[in-house]
């Protein structure tokens, strides 16, 4: 299992700007889409970030979309694993046959800061819901709690200053002196 996202490259785009969304739907890659929503979704729902102990493994085929997740506590001692699945085809559904762009414009969804690409947005909203059915699954076996003591540990174990702030006058001060004993 891995990180939530590893490996997904994002561009972002002005949703009016309509020659460069044709320039990035070129390139485009549906099945890292599908994977990254229904990450994203676990994760959001989950209410988790960068240092949370969540983790997913994803596997789509051209059937379906396997999502794994899992939350440990830090200590490795506590673990809720649980996998779910849902398909990607289903008979009778229309095709993703592209839509004209005025329509495309009004009618496209987000899921997770994602626009889907053009004639996906069915298959994108089960994945989504996959996602959220795995976490509340998740959720239902305890997973807030693990997660509420992580988040604790790690603010307890946090520099009271932010590390993307600039080093403090002082700090600069004491590494210019060591810099030049040396």
């Amino acid at each position: 299992m891995y990180a939530v996202g590893q490996g997904a490259l994002a561009v972002e785009c002005r949703e009016e700007d309509s020659p460069t969304l044709d320039l990035l739907a070129a390139i485009a890659h549906p099945s890292t889409t599908i994977a990254a929503i229904a990450e994203r979704a676990l994760m959001r729902t989950l209410e988790g970030g960068c240092s949370a102990p969540v983790a997913v493994h994803t596997k789509v085929t051209e059937e379906s979309l396997n999502l794994k997740g899992g939350v440990w506590s830090l200590d490795g001692t506590e673990q809720l694993v649980h996998s779910m699945s849902t398909p990607l085809k289903i008979k009778g559904e229309a095709s993703s046959k592209e839509e004209p762009k005025a329509k495309v414009t009004k009618t496209s969804m987000t899921y997770c800061g994602i626009v889907p690409p053009c004639g996906m947005e069915q298959i994108m909203g089960r994945v989504h819901d996959l996602g959220k059915s795995l976490a509340q699954e998740l959720l239902d076996q305890g997973a807030e709690k693990i997660l509420q003591e992580a988040k604790a540990q790690n603010d307890a174990h946090t520099p009271a200053t932010n590390p993307n702030m600039p080093p403090s006058k002082a700090v600069m001060e004491d590494v210019s002196k060591a810099v030049s004993s040396s």
